[in-house]
This record gives structure tokens, sequence and C-alpha cells, in this order.
């Protein structure tokens, strides 16, 4: 018997597999949403847009199946081969028992037949038939010479030895079972003609399959090569994103997270400001030193003659820590000298990040989880890990966030910084120190101002088929009317505007609420786009 094939046929055995498996998935998904399309998930979108977004589903789902098929087909395919060919070397390699004797003439017994036994199983055993030339008798012997002993049947009923028998009537073989002690009966009846044509059937269809679907399920080595790396990257990018994210659990981390960074110059107002206050006057700067950091020297004037100056310095260092407290600056420790009432000292200005974390007590040790340094070298200069690295800094700060609407439920101005935001509302560019918060909305200090006054209500973000309040953008693109139109309808009544307030008395954004246009939205459908 042949038991290894050519190369193709495993190669065709792999791809069927594969094109039956990406089918049943199609089906059964397809199948599944449909079963749900009336769920209130589903009902909002229209039957093409349904179609539309359940066909990117099946297709990104059926890409992920496709690629893990393809990494695991060379590796198969060459078990497969293996397989099949220790199979074939133990069936024409294995060596047939010598000087196999007749039982009852005793004379040496020929060769006739051999097989192999339990293919499939464990430990597949090499079977042989002699017979004697002499008498005709037969022996039937194991590879190891051992004498094959046939097991009889036992009935499933008593376990008593069954009677067996097999008929022959063209195609058709029939083989009965039948036990004398309890009459149990079994009748296996084998139409050779209609299973050889149920093969030539399916032949066929697996013809058909690889056809038809080959190119579309099965992918090339060019672009199976690329999925895998795609999909290596993708892996590898959610790892970064969770590690950046889980750096902002350390408070020390968070504490460096919302450092105020600002320039020498606003950190002498700052503490020009501050020293004023305590008796201090004519506090400057001086050249700086700049290398890894910058080193700023400067100096200040003690006005209060009475101060004990042993005092004064160390009541000052710790005004001067203070102040700093929150900022990118430091006082370099020892560096505060009195002479006379002349009081100098150093500063110190930090830029990278690393170094914020670590003024603020942040240790790289204690990360528990750790990136693969492999994949780091070879993917970090990846876009979409670059993406992720950004999304996971912006989940950490998030989260950040969230932690501190413990005590600040209602949101709060976010720290300032050099960033900037869209405000959810009005759309409108708004430095951090001018944003307000809460988990789904960002808004400017002018919507602030108008939920505050009950203007409108706390409007955030909306999916788009859900949406209950709209801007005259959206009146103007999705329902196709000019400014003149909205202008009109509003005058009429037919529209009813919450015309929003700017601190100079200026109207800068109107909103309409779904509930109080229903009027409109019942007589101006969406206009449909075009692709």
């Amino acid at each position: 018997m042949e038991y290894l094939k050519n190369k193709q046929y495993y190669i065709d055995r792999y791809d069927l597999w594969t094109i039956e498996e990406c089918l049943k998935w199609y089906w059964d998904l397809k199948d599944n949403f449909q079963k749900h399309r009336k769920n209130k998930e589903f009902i909002k979108y229209s039957d093409e847009e349904f179609d539309e977004e359940l066909d990117k589903v099946l297709h990104r789902f059926l890409l992920t199946i496709k690629t893990q098929r393809f990494e695991n087909k060379q590796k198969t395919i060459e078990k497969w081969m293996d397989d099949d060919k220790k199979l074939q070397d133990k069936q024409d390699n294995t060596p047939a028992p010598e000087n196999i004797k007749c039982p009852t003439c005793d004379n040496k017994m020929e060769l006739t037949i051999k097989d192999l036994h339990d293919t499939y199983g464990k430990y597949p055993k090499m079977w042989f038939m002699f017979e004697c030339k002499k008498c005709n008798k037969r022996r039937a012997v194991n590879e190891d010479g051992s004498e094959w002993k046939y097991e009889k049947l036992k009935c499933p009923k008593c376990k008593g030895v069954l009677k067996t028998e097999n008929k022959y009537e063209g195609d058709i073989t029939t083989f009965i079972e039948e036990c004398p002690k309890c009459g149990y009966k079994n009748v296996d009846v084998s139409d050779h003609k209609k299973w050889k044509l149920e093969q030539e059937i399916k032949e066929k269809r697996n013809k058909g399959l690889l056809e038809k679907y080959r190119e579309e399920f099965c992918l090339s080595e060019e672009k199976g090569k690329e999925m895998i790396e795609l999909m290596e990257v993708l892996a590898f990018a959610h790892e970064v994103r969770e590690f950046e994210a889980s750096k902002y659990d350390d408070p020390a981390f968070e504490k460096a997270a919302t450092i105020n960074k600002v320039g020498i110059a606003e950190i002498e107002k700052i503490l020009g400001e501050v020293l004023e206050k305590e008796n201090y006057s004519k506090f400057s700067t001086d050249k700086p030193e700049i290398d890894c950091y910058v080193i700023v020297p400067f100096s200040l004037q003690d006005k209060d003659s009475l101060r004990n100056r042993r005092d004064n310095l160390r009541d000052l260092e710790k005004l001067i820590i203070k102040t700093l407290e929150g900022t990118n600056w430091r006082l370099l420790s020892g560096s505060l000298m009195n002479r006379l009432g002349f009081i100098t000292g150093r500063l110190k200005g930090y830029e990278q990040d690393e170094d914020l974390q670590k003024i603020c007590g942040y240790e790289n040790k204690k990360e528990k989880k750790k990136l693969d340094p492999e994949k780091l070298a070879k993917y970090e200069s990846n876009n979409m890990v670059q993406l992720s690295k950004l999304l996971g800094e912006q989940d950490g700060i998030d989260n950040m966030r969230k932690r501190r609407l413990l005590k600040e439920p209602d949101g709060f101005l976010l720290e300032p910084s050099d960033s900037s935001y869209t405000c959810t509302i009005c759309g409108e560019q708004t430095p951090t120190g001018e944003t307000w918060w809460i988990p789904d909305a960002l808004w400017c200090a002018n919507c602030k101002t108008n939920i505050d006054k009950g203007v409108i209500p706390k409007l955030v973000r909306e999916d788009d088929h859900d949406k209950t309040w709209f801007k005259e953008f959206d009146i103007k693109y999705d329902y196709g009317l000019k400014a003149q139109t909205i202008n009109k309808l509003e005058k009429e009544g037919t529209l009813h505007p919450r015309n929003l307030i700017n601190e100079k008395g200026w109207t800068y954004c109107s909103i309409y609420l779904a509930k109080e246009n229903k009027e409109f939205f019942k007589k101006y459908p969406k206009v449909k786009k075009k692709d």
C-alpha cells in the first residue's frame, strides 16, 4: 500500500481544510448576526449600513483565521508527510521473519502477503502471511516472528463468541454477526458501487472548492509572511499600550505626568512674587550652565535686617522648595549662601520625562511587567507600536483622571501644559489649563459657563446613530441645508436653537437638542451621501 503521497496532495489537503474552516466561520457568523438583526444595538443601522459593517467584521475575522492557518501550514504538512514516510518505511523496509516452518509438515514456508496493521494507532505493526507449498497450509506471524492470533468477536450482550458470515452479491457485500447463545444479530451491508460514486462526488466537490476559493482563503507565501508579521506587531502593540498605561498606576509616575513644565522666565516670575511677600527683593537669575540639565544661578536681597541669618537660610530653603513643587525646577541642595544680606543659590531645571519621573520618586525597577527586548528592538520604530505607546500613555492619563473623580465627581480643570484640546461641544481648541474634564467630554471655559448657567445640559460625545444633540454644521452636512434656510426655519419655529454666549456676549455656537426639534427631524430626512 502507498502511504506517502506527492507534496501537492498534502498541500491540497491542507488548503481544502482551510477553505472549509473559513466557509464554516463565515456562514456561522453571518447567520448569527442576521439572527440578531432586530436587536436594539443593530436596529439603528439601515440594511445597507448593517451589511457594510457585517462585511467588515467578517473580512477582519477571516483574515485572522487565514493568517493562523498559513502560520501552521508548513509544519502541519511536514508532520503529515513525516508520519506517512514512517508508515511507508515500515511497510517497505520491515524485514520478514526468517525460517518460518509449516506447523503440519515442518516444511519451510514462503511469504505471500504482508500488511501494516493499526496504521493510525500509537504503535503500528507489520503482519506477514506465509504459505506452505507442500501442504497448502497458511500461517500468520507478527514482525517479531511471534504467532499472530485472531481474536474471535464477542457478543456485546452476553460476551459469547459470535458466529460470522460474509455474503457477496455483485457490488454488495453483507457481513453478518450472530450469537448462538442469546440470539443477538447484526447485519452490515456495504454497497461498493454506491461508495465509489460517493467518493467521485466528494472528489469533484473538493476540486471545485479548491478552484473557487483557494486564492481567496489560502494566503500566498508573500502575503502570509506579511500578515504574520502584522499580527505579531498588533500583539506587541497591544502589550506596549498596556505597559505604558500601567506606568501611571504608580503615584510617583502620576505626579510626574501632571508636573507643570515651565521655562526660566516663568519660574523667575513665580519665585519673585513669592519672595517679595516674604520681604526679599531684587530676585534675578544669571547666565545658565547648559548640559544634560539647565543649572541657573540666582541672587536676591534680604530686606529684613532683624532676621537671624542661620534660621533665615533654613526657612528660605523650605519656602523655595515648596514654591517649586509641581514644577520641573528644583533648588540645588546646599547652594544657598548669605553674605551680608546678599543671598545666592542655584536652580536645576529638568526637561526629559525620565528625569521628571526620577525627581518625583518613580523607579523603573518597581515595574512588574517588562516588554520583550527582542520585539522592542525589532518593532519599536513601527508606526503602529508608536501609536499604541501614545494611546497607552493616554489610557494611563485617563485612568489617573478617573481616580481623581472619586474626590471630584463633577470633573475638574486639567493641569496647565503645552497641549491643547478640542472642546466636545463647540469644537474650538482650548488650552489644558482652561479645559474642563469628565470621562466622556472635554469642555472649554465658554461651554462650561453655559452649562453652569443652564443654557445647555451636560453634553457629551455621542454615536452618530444615537445623537441627542446637533450643531449647525450637522444640520448643514447631514440634512443638506444652507445657513439662510436654517435661519428661516429658526424664525418660523421649526428649528429651536440654544445659543451659546461667550464672555463678550457674542453667540459663538448654536446647539439643537433632538427632543426639542422633533418636527424638524420628521419633516427633513437625512441626505444620502454619495461614495
